[in-house]
């Protein structure tokens, strides 16, 4: 089975092609990601649709990438007793 080695286009519902969707691992993948984000969000898609389906894991990507690379510092408030 080649499954591993060579993986075939998946079709959705529609019959066209799925868009390849990677990891975000670079600020270029991260840029290019964001690219993506605003030309979907400009698009309005139905919920439900390929478009959306992109959009949503595209957003969940770069929002798992920002917080791994631009962590936020905790701050707490210490109060004097």
């Amino acid at each position: 089975m080649s499954f591993p080695y060579q993986l075939r286009p998946l079709v959705d519902r529609v019959g066209g092609p799925t868009p390849v969707i990677k990891l975000i691992k670079t600020p270029e993948d991260h840029a290019e990601a964001l690219r993506r984000i605003e030309a979907l969000m400009a698009a309005d898609p139905a919920p439900g649709t390929a478009a959306m389906n992109e959009l949503e894991v595209l957003a969940h990507l770069a929002e798992t990438y920002e917080k791994a690379r631009f962590p936020t510092v905790s701050h707490r408030v210490i109060e004097n007793s």
